[in-house]
């Protein structure tokens, strides 16, 4: 056997007088449009048949076809689909901004083409009709109820609502201005994420399987997979400038969330007055003493120690 190189080509000569020809891995790469080192990679993990290592170079039969790359596992269309995207309705209709959110005319458009019989509630209801009961903090407004939206929510039965027009309001600093210009105090409680939070785990209990929220908003979360519910239409409605768009997320509730198992109340025996002290605790303190008091003096001093770092 005998091997000899011209160019980019290796030749190997066998006994019986035929001659194979090899590609090295530069070649290869610029074949398949890869990297040498990627060309390399294949010949280690055995993905280019025939491949043979000749000192430290890879010689690659020269009729062999480029690997397929096994790192894509799908495509951009497919993970999407795997998503539910492809299911999705999205349009996009620009309107002047309006703070009533129903008098857009593409909102109002949609409204009327995705409100359904039966019982709808509007929690921030405005001054608008569409819902069967409404609702609104503000005593202003000709609504049926004058409460806090989550009190609200808690007057409904499990699976008794057909419908919900969620339009709270979209920030935390709307959330302030709307208490304020009623007279409510402002709290941290107000403010944080579990004011949106709370209200969609009221809407998931009362809506029934099958039911319609539609959520507005500056973002698409709707209420949520976490709580049931499948998008199944998006409207953007841009503004112009540098106003944010207002997102409408149609969702329907296709399945019932298991309620949040509460915790193991304690059993009382187990409970220790706040005045008997804890043995199991005085035993856990007597062996820390115990273990402190044998550790060799000036331990704490962190002497010939690294003194910015692991001292604490």
């Amino acid at each position: 056997m005998q091997l000899f190189r011209k160019k980019n080509i290796i030749y190997l000569s066998c006994f019986g007088g035929a001659i194979v020809q090899y590609i090295t891995a530069k070649e290869a790469a610029t074949r398949w449009g890869i990297t040498e080192r990627r060309v390399c990679k294949l010949c280690i993990e055995g993905r280019i048949e025939g491949a043979t290592k000749f000192g430290g170079s890879w010689a690659i039969p020269a009729d062999t076809e480029k690997p397929s790359d096994a790192r894509v596992k799908k495509s951009s269309t497919e993970y999407f689909a795997s998503k539910g995207a492809s299911d999705i309705r999205i349009e996009r209709v620009w309107a002047m901004p309006n703070k009533n959110t129903f008098s857009i005319p593409p909102i109002s458009m949609m409204l009327e083409e995705e409100l359904t019989d039966g019982l709808w509630i509007d929690p921030f209801a405005n001054k608008n009709k569409y819902a069967s009961i409404t609702n609104d903090l503000n005593p202003e407004y000709d609504t049926d109820y004058h409460l806090d939206a989550l009190d609200f929510l808690k007057l409904f039965d499990a699976n008794s609502v057909d419908g919900v027009l969620y339009d709270p309001p979209f920030s935390p600093r709307q959330v302030s201005e709307c208490y304020n210009n009623v007279g409510y105090n402002v709290t941290w409680d107000t403010t944080k994420a579990s004011f949106w939070g709370n209200h969609k785990r009221e809407i998931s209990r009362i809506v029934k399987v099958g039911g319609k929220v539609i959520t507005f908003g500056w973002n698409s979360g709707g209420i949520g997979a976490k709580y049931g519910f499948q998008i199944e239409r998006i409207l953007l409605v841009p503004h112009g400038g540098w106003h944010n768009d207002t997102i409408c997320t149609i969702e329907r509730k296709v399945r019932d969330c298991a309620p949040a198992v509460p915790s193991t109340p304690v059993e009382e025996e187990n409970m220790t007055d706040a005045n008997t002290p804890d043995i199991a605790m005085i035993n856990r303190d007597e062996q820390l003493i115990s273990a402190i008091e044998k550790l060799p003096a000036g331990f704490w001093d962190f002497k010939d120690s690294d003194t910015r770092e692991m001292t604490h």
